[in-house]
């Protein structure tokens, strides 16, 4: 992808649900003077497990949404997307990113060339696809790979369950199945958006001993240099003093609202303006 001479006015992102907040998060303080759209289609959410014509489907509806609202540029913040809908993305007449190109980009980087074991956990319909697996042993053929479907952990996060017994034992068996045939799991990618929220619960359990692997760091730091931005302490010089954020969901706004305040925080909160826009994709 070409690098681009200033960021774009609008940048639009999507996702099943609030998973792509974890990039949004980390994008808002990059860009200062752009307006950020986020579409989440939790009327459908999860994608997981629905099947590759209805996600197709819908990744074609959140992009042409975003592209009529005017977005100059779109992060696919939904893996599962990225993996079984990526014909469809490709025709998008909009420069657009998925999450597993800078996640490659971050691999190749001498703090990562030292891992010789790696665990993917993504969805179910993003193991089967085999982006990940397919995508790491053509750039790195001496890893060790074992991609995990763990089907549960969307709809406790979309709920905003990320503490207590329930997601502790759901986080527990993932581990366990990632251990299955390993002497230890040393480095955990998380290959659906919505798993960093649980990154506090994998490294309790595991008693740190698992590095884990956030893609919206890959992404914040690919996003910074394709638009050659120097990070969040950076002045805007333009009108516009705080990044501007709209909301749109496919479902019930309600409880995306109460999600996004748990997730984003108070940091990001305090940055934007926000507006909830209530629509639906169908």
């Amino acid at each position: 992808m070409k690098n681009f001479v200033k960021p774009p006015r609008i940048i639009g992102l999507f996702d099943s649900g609030v998973g792509g907040l974890t990039l949004l998060r980390k994008l808002v303080p990059l860009f200062p003077q752009s307006t950020f759209i986020y579409l989440a289609d939790t009327a459908h959410v999860p994608y997981g497990n629905k099947s590759p014509q209805e996600i197709c489907l819908y990744t074609s509806q959140c992009l042409e949404w975003l592209k009529a609202q005017g977005a100059e540029f779109i992060v696919v913040a939904c893996n599962t997307s990225a993996s079984v809908a990526f014909d469809v993305i490709k025709r998008c007449t909009l420069p657009f990113l998925i999450p597993l190109d800078p996640v490659l980009n971050l691999f190749s980087q001498p703090l990562h060339t030292g891992i010789e074991r790696l665990v993917i956990w993504a969805t179910s319909a993003t193991v089967k696809s085999g982006m990940f697996e397919i995508a790491f042993k053509e750039r790195f053929p001496q890893l060790s790979i074992k991609a995990v479907a763990c089907p549960e952990l969307v709809p406790l996060i979309e709920a905003g369950n990320v503490q207590g017994q329930e997601i502790e034992a759901v986080v527990r068996d993932y581990l366990n199945i990632s251990l299955q045939g390993e002497d230890r799991v040393s480095t955990i990618l998380y290959g659906c958006t919505h798993y960093p929220f649980i990154d506090p619960i994998v490294k309790a359990i595991s008693k740190n001993t698992i590095q884990s692997i956030d893609p919206a760091d890959a992404v914040a730091l690919y996003m910074r240099k394709l638009f050659h931005q120097s990070g969040p302490e950076k002045k805007s010089q333009g009108i516009q003093e705080k990044p501007c954020l709209h909301f749109a969901v496919t479902g019930h706004p309600d409880q995306f609202l109460k999600a996004a305040q748990l997730f984003l925080g108070e940091e990001i909160l305090r940055l934007a303006s926000i507006k909830c826009i209530y629509t639906h994709t169908e």
